[in-house]
């Protein structure tokens, strides 16, 4: 009997493992409700279950769903307007909640019930019934998986009404397929801005009936792929070949409907007065110089070509593009750019000129503002308002204008002191071209570095407005620009799992939301990744590292970590490669002397991550006391610890958290030691990108003294290089035959205040930046 029960046992066990039954203990949904009970018991939906609906909307609701679940596991579930006691998904309107996207969601083991006062918040708790699934319900036609959700109880409203992404799609074109997946992935996230960003300098990509010109010429470039976007001739190629492509007003209009069925609204971008150079390949009497222009094929700045202010045919172009552009999106904003317009042309162009004279305008800024309020009118008087990006600020805001603020936040705390609307998009936290990992792990992208955890931190309401004008912050988006993203795999990879932060940015309350939570959650937003097929970044399992100095021990301690840690660290500190049979790490590290860790995390026996490293440099000025006396920029401000003797090297990416910048500044530091000392080596270590504005020093002077007043100069080093050879890293190196005895170090870093005449900010500020200085 007893070996009777046994076998009856294994076999119970062979058929429970041989169902891929997923049962979420904890519910993973991304971004987080605003409140969610679990509940006992669980719902599993299957062949049999039926969706209720009766109303249009909710008609609509229940046919997406179906068609969701039937293209996901190959299950057909019946809509009825029969109400049933149990085994059914019921999609109802109650107008009695709250307003706007809010829903409900309940799920015991008899019923899911889903209730909203509009169609938007039932397609919400639709995205996060979606969530509460298993994750393979990513992927298409699953077979042999139970799809149980738990019980659960939420209520769920966004934060914000503005919850977008701009994807550009002029540096690089997409096709309407991809603009698709796109947007069902934005939703999924309940996002439901999708910004357009159909012209700029490289192409331009609307068809515009009345001006066939546009897609004839102006969306071509001559293909230079092949080339870094820096470093490409605009001239055509010899076999003729092209890169471009636009969007037909029947696609737009099929893109629009896609995407209004997944509550998203589509804002296009028309750009002007600048960043248009493609549309003067076609039309070059709408310039100030009326020269036909090549479209560019790569990088472009300063942004010098502009439209003519001064010409009546300017304006009468632009209401005829936007015309066409308001027939095609009925979205409440048209975006008309606004941004980086050099407006040098409108100084010397006797037609602007005249305009200037004519309206009493003070000058080119306040002729910039003329122009936008000029364009706003026209989309006031067609029902439109008018949103820019943060320039549009300068010579004056238009009345009725909303402000989408890049150049940081001060652009739209200016705007909403104003009582203008804002959308909140500071590069520092929302722009997906920057680099989320380490530069030499990462494909090409733009010089900065913004990973996940960077972007959680963002708050949309700065602490600078009072609680009436937070009021007219929208909300925030990511942008997402395409100059170095050509392919849609690329895009994936950029925007993905980011936008999964942005996301509970804009929707969560801020009270709500936490890291160490979200981190957790995201576990299981990885695999929906991976079931979905979207090639997104791996970055955040890469090893980082934070250094800190035990001042009692005179040792460094080294943390590691990773911005989503699911599996466990193994590190080696003999610079060898590491592996699962390395050292786990499971507490600080002591490094004494200069040593190299190498860091891998592995989960299930799989390597999840790529090797990440840092050396710590142990040196002679490791627990000297640092003082400024010039003060960093706060954008790329000193620490505690300073930056300048924690032992550890930056990174070409400069916003890695390891430079200290100084804006038109010179560095100017002392280094004050316990006990006299013997220094035979010194460097002071700097960096250049020219692209960021950021220079090496005309030289570095050390100096010593014994008390701190009295100093010597030991040598000055000057920087002796060319345009054309200075290296990234430059550490102004002196090395004595004798050392000297000091119990101060005064280092001089002289920026070159600014930058050079062959520079495009030529007589603006430069950066000087440094990183560590080393003394032996």
């Amino acid at each position: 009997m007893r070996k009777f029960s046994y076998y009856i046992a294994i076999m119970v066990l062979a058929i429970f493992a041989s169902c891929k039954t997923e049962i979420q203990s904890e519910p993973d949904i991304i971004p987080k409700p605003q409140f969610l009970e679990k509940l006992s018991g669980q719902f599993e939906i299957s062949s049999t279950t039926t969706i209720y609906a009766k109303k249009s909307e909710e008609v609509e609701t229940a046919n997406y769903f179906k068609k969701f679940f039937k293209e996901h596991t190959g299950l057909d579930l019946k809509v009825t307007k029969t109400k049933q006691e149990e085994d059914q998904i019921q999609i109802e309107i109650a107008r009695s909640e709250r307003v706007g996207e809010s829903y409900h969601l309940y799920v015991d083991d008899k019923l899911i019930q889903i209730s909203a006062p509009y169609y938007a918040g039932l397609f919400y708790g639709v995205q996060s019934l979606r969530a509460l699934l298993p994750a393979e319900i990513e992927s298409t036609d699953q077979k042999g998986i139970n799809w149980i959700v738990s019980g659960v109880r939420i209520k769920d409203a966004p934060r914000f009404q503005w919850r977008g992404m701009m994807l550009d799609c002029s540096r690089h074109f997409f096709p309407v397929e991809y603009i698709k997946e796109h947007l069902d992935r934005m939703a999924r996230l309940k996002m439901n801005v999708f910004h357009w960003h159909l012209i700029d300098d490289q192409g331009w990509r609307i068809e515009i009936k009345k001006y066939p010109k546009l897609t004839a010429i102006s969306s071509w470039r001559a293909d230079y792929e092949d080339l870094p976007w820096g470093g490409r001739p605009t001239k055509d190629r010899e076999d003729g070949k092209r890169y471009g492509g636009f969007y037909t007003q029947e696609q737009i209009q099929e893109v629009v409907r896609y995407a209004q069925e997944r509550n998203i609204t589509v804002v296009p971008e028309i750009e002007m007065p600048a960043h248009v150079t493609a549309l003067f390949a076609a039309y070059p009497e709408l310039s100030c110089k009326g020269e036909a222009l090549k479209v560019p094929t790569g990088a472009l700045w300063p942004i010098t070509d502009i439209y003519c202010s001064g010409k009546e045919e300017t304006f009468h172009f632009i209401e005829d593009v936007l015309s066409e552009v308001m027939d095609l999106f009925p979205s409440k904003y048209i975006h008309i750019g606004g941004d980086e317009a050099d407006k040098e042309e409108w100084k010397h162009c006797a037609d602007c000129q005249k305009r200037i004279k004519k309206e009493g305008l003070e000058n080119v800024e306040a002729l910039q503002s003329y122009f936008i309020t000029r364009v706003e009118k026209f989309l006031n008087k067609n029902g439109r308002e008018l949103i820019g990006w943060d320039e549009i600020l300068e010579g004056g805001l238009a009345p009725n204008a909303a402000v989408m603020s890049w150049r940081g936040m001060k652009g739209g705390i200016k705007a909403a002191k104003m009582h203008h609307p804002v959308v909140m998009t500071p590069t520092q936290y929302a722009y997906f071209d920057y680099y989320q990992g380490p530069r030499d792990l990462e494909p090409l992208a733009f010089g900065a570095n913004l990973p996940i955890e960077k972007v959680y931190e963002f708050n949309p309401i700065p602490k600078e407005l009072n609680a009436s004008e937070a009021n007219y912050i929208l909300g925030a988006q990511a942008n997402l620009w395409t100059e170095h993203v050509p392919t849609p795999s690329h895009a994936e990879y950029m925007t993905f799992p980011r936008l999964a932060a942005m996301s509970e940015v804009v929707w969560t309350n801020q009270e709500n939301r936490d890291w160490e939570d979200f981190q957790k959650r995201m576990n299981k937003e990885y695999k929906r990744y991976q079931e979905a097929g979207i090639n997104y970044a791996k970055s955040a399992f890469n090893v980082n590292f934070k250094t800190a100095f035990n001042e009692s021990q005179k040792v460094n301690v080294i943390s590691l970590n990773a911005s989503s840690l699911t599996g466990d660290i193994y590190f080696t500190l003999d610079e060898s490669e590491p592996s699962g049979r390395s050292m786990r790490y499971n507490k600080p590290i002591t490094i004494d002397k200069t040593t190299t860790i190498r860091a891998i995390q592995i989960k299930d026996g799989k390597t999840v991550s790529k090797v990440t490293e840092i050396t710590v440099y142990v040196h002679k000025a490791s627990d000297a006391k640092l003082t400024h006396h010039t003060t960093p920029n706060s954008s790329y401000p000193d620490k505690e610890r300073s930056l300048l003797n924690n032992c550890t090297l930056g990174t070409q990416t400069f916003t890695d958290g390891q430079w200290v910048g100084f804006y038109g500044e010179d560095m100017d530091i002392t280094l004050e030691f316990d006990a006299v000392k013997e220094i035979s080596s010194f460097q002071s270590r700097h960096l250049s990108n020219p692209g960021s504005w950021i220079f090496l020093p005309k030289s570095v002077t050390y100096e010593y003294s014994l008390d701190g007043e009295d100093y010597k100069t030991i040598q000055t080093i000057k920087n002796k290089f060319t345009k054309e050879k200075t290296p990234t890293y430059y550490d102004f190196p002196l090395v004595l035959n004798k050392p000297i005895k000091a119990k101060y170090i005064r280092i001089t870093a002289k920026n070159i205040k600014l930058c050079p005449n062959w520079h495009s900010g030529s007589g603006k500020p430069a950066w000087l930046f440094a990183d560590e200085v080393i003394l032996k």
